[in-house]
């Protein structure tokens, strides 16, 4: 979902994967976050194994959704 990938209809992401890269999250995040006819929210779910390095990607991906748009309609 990171590179050539268009899915504005999708209204529900789960990201499995874990990456340290911003621009990787918010290619991820911006794949289901996308405008669409009829559309006007969407939800995105972090599955990541807690008490290891992935504690510090929610953090992460908070930033990158609030860098997505309007900060009061994302909410994490």
């Amino acid at each position: 979902m990171e590179i050539s990938y268009d899915v504005p209809e999708a209204m529900i992401e789960i990201i499995l994967a874990t990456t340290w890269n911003m621009n990787q999250i918010v290619q991820r995040i911006g794949r289901v976050l996308r405008k669409a006819d009829g559309k006007d929210s969407a939800l995105v779910y972090l599955v990541y194994v807690s008490d290891t390095k992935d504690d510090g990607i929610l953090a992460l991906v908070r930033r990158a959704v609030e860098t997505s748009g309007d900060a009061e309609d994302n909410k994490i």
